[in-house]
């Protein structure tokens, strides 16, 4: 699946919200989806560009991200989540678009 990919990233450490604190970790890849413009009788959004979305990203493809200049398009394999199969997860990028 070809996407503008903004960044990569992860998140992790002990959360301060459960008691005892409970361990972390969130990886993220960033990417920009056209603005759906949306006009109804309750809501009107008017735009122009992208806006940002994510998907989660598995900690195991993170560093294959290490070299590449963002923004950026690229081919990314998208598969369902085996921790929750009502998310997608990347696990990692095909190719660089040139």
């Amino acid at each position: 699946m070809k996407v503008l990919v903004l960044g990569v990233s992860r998140m992790h450490g002990l959360s301060q919200k459960s008691v005892p604190p409970k361990p972390y970790d969130m990886c993220k890849l960033a990417y920009a989806t056209p603005l759906q413009l949306v006009e109804s009788t309750n809501r009107t959004l008017l735009g122009f560009g992208f806006e940002p979305q994510d998907v989660d990203l598995s900690p195991d493809a993170l560093q294959q991200f290490r070299d590449i200049k963002f923004p950026s398009v690229l081919d990314i394999t998208i598969e369902p989540n085996p921790t929750n199969l009502r998310r997608n997860i990347c696990t990692g990028v095909v190719q660089v678009r040139t």
